[in-house]
């Protein structure tokens, strides 16, 4: 994290938090053992489905509550093969553009 008006002239390591000028580090956020299965998790990198699926635990779980959990998941299935569980109530409607404006609705037609 970085804080307001800070001045990064340099890397920041994962999960550090800086502020100042030039940015220096405050404190770490997570201990070094959770910021290394946060890495391995890679959770940036899943496809939009998957992150869809899992933002209900972003927001609700801890954060070892939500490694335990997905952890699991990339071990028995990869990042590649996961397919998220839905029911009814989660499917995806048909995405469709709304007009922005009466002109541009008027434009289409």
């Amino acid at each position: 994290m970085v804080a307001a008006g800070a001045v990064v002239t340099k890397d920041v390591d994962p999960y550090a938090i800086v502020a100042g000028n030039p940015a220096r580090v405050i404190r770490q956020r997570f201990s070094a053992a959770l910021a290394q299965r946060l890495h391995r998790l890679a959770w940036w990198d899943w496809d939009h489905d998957r992150l869809r699926a899992a933002l209900p635990d972003f927001r609700q779980l801890s954060i070892e509550a939500f490694l335990e959990k997905y952890e699991l998941t990339a071990v028995q299935g990869g990042s590649k093969a996961y397919q998220p569980q839905r029911d009814a109530s989660q499917m995806s409607r048909p995405k469709t553009r709304q007009p922005r404006d009466r002109s541009e609705q008027a434009a289409r037609s």
